[in-house]
């Protein structure tokens, strides 16, 4: 089963969003990040509305060390909206000249909204420091309806988990012939707030932390795209005007 796992690497590999939504460009649409993100929703109830700081670590099979990144998930009734930063990942196997080129071209900040009244979602990817938008490919609807429904998770009891007392909750399912499973751990007078979670696979382990919640409700203006962006056709359309631009401020040296 793998809607626990996409969910918990959701939360840690959205900086793979330009490669994700290639993949879904090429025919994996329900595979990609606005995919996950509606399952996000789902999955912590659409009743939901916080902002969150979270710590999370990939590790996955073959993968030299792990993964840590940190992000923001800001969740609205049904709306999402996930801000990470590259530079503050630890990324073993990336090369650290490309993150050197990615920083001097403003795109290791960028934004991930799934918002609107329909299901699923529409994604949206934002650079803030660029100042541009794309939409996402969206979830395969077909593939979607037949997703088979989670059971209900077996509820463990109850602990404090960084002062935050907690309801302890487990999930195991198979799904074409994977086994996936989660243990996390739902802040208690908070419902759809994860304080801690640990997801397994074939594929790898995520370790997902809270470091700070805001239980106020986010503003309607996170989950909207700024007057003053730029807004491109698809990824293919908002990399070229990058490049582009890049080449122009080089040739002004």
């Amino acid at each position: 089963m793998k809607t626990i796992f996409r969910l918990a690497v959701t939360c840690g590999l959205v900086w793979l969003t330009g490669t994700l939504a290639a993949r879904a460009q090429m025919g994996g649409a329900d595979q990609g990040p606005t995919a996950a993100l509606n399952q996000i929703t789902q999955f912590l109830g659409k009743d939901a509305s916080y902002t969150a700081d979270y710590e999370t670590k990939i590790v996955s099979a073959g993968q030299k060390g792990a993964i840590s990144m940190p992000f923001r998930l800001s969740l609205n009734h049904g709306d999402s909206r996930m801000d990470m930063d590259l530079a503050k990942a630890t990324i073993p196997e990336m090369n650290p000249a490309a993150l050197q080129l990615m920083a001097g071209m403003g795109l290791t900040r960028m934004t991930v909204l799934a918002t609107g009244p329909a299901e699923p979602k529409t994604g949206t990817l934002l650079y803030p420091d660029k100042k541009m938008a794309c939409p996402l490919p969206q979830p395969n609807k077909a593939k979607a309806g037949k997703t088979a429904a989670l059971p209900e998770p077996q509820v463990l009891g109850e602990e404090t988990v960084d002062g935050r007392l907690c309801v302890k909750k487990h999930l195991a399912t198979t799904q074409d012939g994977m086994t996936a499973e989660a243990t996390w751990w739902e802040v208690k007078d908070k419902p759809g707030v994860m304080a801690k979670m640990q997801a397994k696979t074939h594929d790898g382990t995520i370790d997902l932390r809270l470091t700070r919640l805001d239980a106020a409700a986010p503003a309607a203006a996170l989950f909207q795209l700024p007057a003053d962006y730029r807004k491109f056709a698809d990824m293919q359309q908002m990399m070229a005007a990058v490049m582009q631009e890049n080449m122009q401020q080089m040739l002004q040296r």
